[in-house]
Formats: structure tokens, sequence, C-alpha cells
């Protein structure tokens, strides 16, 4: 009896032994689900940088294309500048008299400045009043 006993026991104690090497073995299964998830999440993310890449390229080579447009458009507006200067010259030649300045054209714009109007202040015995645009005074003549 006591060798079954022993039998029992030694049963027990590698039922107890089998348990915990379960336990230790679905705790290493959850451990690589887990690392089989992050793989999969680096997989995904690894997707996601070669579309941004590729779209990066594709953004470059788009902008250098633009580039290369506006040099050429800047090229053809300093044409077109030059040739509307030519243009210019000729129908207008620096000899003519509306480009060239005027002798007496300093004392015209001081006239203009110090020109004052005549208007109507309101009062009944008022002969007439002037208002000068410079100085915001009301002068009565």
């Amino acid at each position: 009896m006591t060798r079954l006993l022993n039998k029992t026991g030694d049963l027990q104690d590698r039922t107890q032994s089998l348990q915990v090497q379960i336990k230790v073995l679905q705790n290493r299964m959850a451990d690589l689900e887990n690392m089989v998830a992050m793989l999969n999440r680096t997989v995904d993310l690894e997707d996601k940088m070669a579309g941004l890449y590729d779209w990066t390229q594709k953004m470059q080579k788009r902008t250098s294309q633009l580039q290369n447009k506006t040099i050429g458009l800047r090229s053809k507006t300093v044409g077109l500048h030059n040739e509307a200067s030519v243009l210019k010259k000729k129908a207008l030649p620096v000899s003519d008299d509306m480009l060239s300045p005027r002798e007496n054209s300093r004392p015209v714009r001081q006239q203009c400045r110090q020109a004052k109007q005549s208007y109507y202040c309101g009062k009944a015995n008022c002969s007439g009043a002037t208002f000068d645009a410079r100085r915001l005074l009301h002068t009565v003549t």
C-alpha cells in the first residue's frame, strides 16, 4: 500500500510540474502573440512609409517640373518687358515734350498746394470765406 501511496504522490508531483510547465508555455504563447501583433503593426507602418516615400518622390518631381516652368515663364516675362520697353521707346521718343520735365512745373505745383477754395460759412454777414486745404484754417476775406 505504501508503494501505491508513493506512486500516487509521484503522479501528483508530476501533474503539478506539468501544470506549471503548461502555465509557462501559455505565458510564452501570449508573449509570442503580442510579438506577432507588433510585427503586423510594424509591417503596416513600413507599408505606410513606403507610400509616403513614393508620394514624396512624386511631389519632388512635380516641384522640379514647376520650378522649370517658373524659370521659363520668368525668361519669357523678361523678354516681353524688353520688347515692351523697345516698343515704348519707338512709340514715345525721349525727346518728346511729354516725357521731358517742364521748366515751370514747380511753381505750378506750389500754387496748387496753396490753393484756397471759397465756401459759404453760413453767417449772415459773411462776404465769403476761404479754406486752406493744407492747414485746415478758416479765413474770412
